[in-house]
């Protein structure tokens, strides 16, 4: 979308997020870290607590 990229920390992991619409754009194995490190529950709550 042409959006600014901004850095954001969920977890141990720095995830980008895009400030126009608010993508999440995750590096290789970033998303392998993220869900070794949550429950698959946990992961959904994290990013219903980022977006409200």
């Amino acid at each position: 979308c042409g959006g600014q990229m901004g850095e954001i920390s969920m977890g141990d992991v720095r995830v980008d997020k895009c400030s126009s619409c608010e993508g999440l754009f995750f590096d290789r194995g970033e998303l392998d870290l993220m869900l070794a490190e949550h429950e698959t529950i946990g992961l959904f709550n994290r990013l219903k607590h980022l977006f409200g």
